[in-house]
């Protein structure tokens, strides 16, 4: 690999020289610049952006922090966002926090503390946050942006109204005739479990339907849980004849448990997920769900934040709603 110093000898000039050449043209004469150019071109030479970056300040390189990676609709999420950040010139270096599963809220709050302007120009923060997170992004230090829900504007953020996407997932049920429509709910320690549990109560109560607690079974989001509330429902004295799933994973889960218990889907219970990834799409029979396309997502959250780095974003913090649509499948009956 050829260095500084060979460009430097070939054109006859100093190293100094050609970094000016490189990095400050303005300060050389045109008739050094064509000859370091020239030598520059005949071997080859690729500038350092590591040492480019130091002289410049500009890190170029971004953070994504994560809650789970083997979820699908973070694994998408990050694909969008590192595409739209590489087309911008900028590397992108992702952390998985397993916030769902083993982590605690140290560790979550661990990889916040590593969001430096020193390292980075950039954050983004997905998921859940463990308990002193939000305290903790008001002074990052770095931009960032954050999706998810937050209770106060401390960053740009894009969220989704779980409540109201809950809400029209049961509803849609209630509409095809269900009276006895069980909810497997995600972690409620999160907004959006919460969220969720709350938007499926809703709807009950407006249409006059009972809620009795046996008919939700709180699960984590994750896809063990999905098979564990499926047959929580089964084992009911009186089953329930539709369910509203709090997320992809869980529904993965819950799909496999109810054709190994011999409960077909839509003819004994009908199905209403949540999320839409590309592994959903392989599902039979097809699923009825809340679209909350990660890909979509990610594209707000990317240029939230090189607008802000670029330095062409108002100064007020700016909050998104993303859109989500109900989108309809074989999994609810007809």
């Amino acid at each position: 690999m050829k260095s500084i110093s060979d460009v430097a000898l070939l054109a006859g000039v100093s190293k100094t020289t050609v970094s000016h050449v490189i990095n400050h043209p303005e300060r050389v004469t045109k008739v050094l610049r064509e000859r370091v150019e020239s030598a520059i071109k005949e071997l080859g030479y690729q500038p350092s952006p590591f040492a480019q970056n130091l002289r410049t300040g500009k890190k170029n390189l971004l953070a994504l922090i994560v809650p789970d990676i083997t979820n699908s609709f973070f694994s998408e999420l990050v694909q969008t966002i590192q595409e739209i950040a590489s087309a911008e010139g900028y590397e992108l270096l992702f952390y998985n926090t397993d916030v769902l599963q083993t982590s605690t809220p140290d560790r979550v709050q661990s990889f916040i503390k590593l969001m430096s302007p020193k390292r980075f120009d950039g954050v983004i923060i997905s998921g859940e946050m463990c308990d002193g997170g939000e305290t903790l992004l008001e002074h990052l230090g770095v931009t960032g942006a954050y999706i998810g829900y937050l209770s106060k504007p401390i960053l740009d953020n894009v969220f989704l109204d779980d409540f109201q996407a809950a809400y029209q997932a049961t509803k849609r049920l209630i509409d095809k005739g269900h009276t006895r429509i069980a909810h497997l709910s995600g972690d409620q320690r999160y907004h959006s479990g919460s969220e969720r549990l709350r938007g499926y109560k809703k709807a009950l109560r407006d249409h006059k339907l009972d809620q009795p607690a046996e008919l939700t079974f709180h699960g984590s989001f994750l896809r063990p849980s999905g098979r564990e509330g499926m047959r929580y429902f089964w084992g009911l004295k009186t089953r329930p004849t539709a369910v509203f799933i709090g997320n992809a994973l869980m529904t993965f889960g819950a799909m496999s448990t109810a054709v190994d218990l011999g409960w077909r889907v839509p003819e004994d219970i009908a199905v209403v997920s949540f999320d839409e990834t590309e592994e959903m799409h392989d599902v039979r029979p097809r699923l009825t769900t809340i679209s909350y396309n990660p890909r979509v997502v990610g594209k707000i959250a990317i240029e939230l934040l090189l607008s802000r780095i670029q330095g062409m974003a108002p100064k007020e913090v700016r909050s998104i709603e993303a859109p989500f649509q109900l989108i309809s499948g074989d999994s609810d009956g007809t």
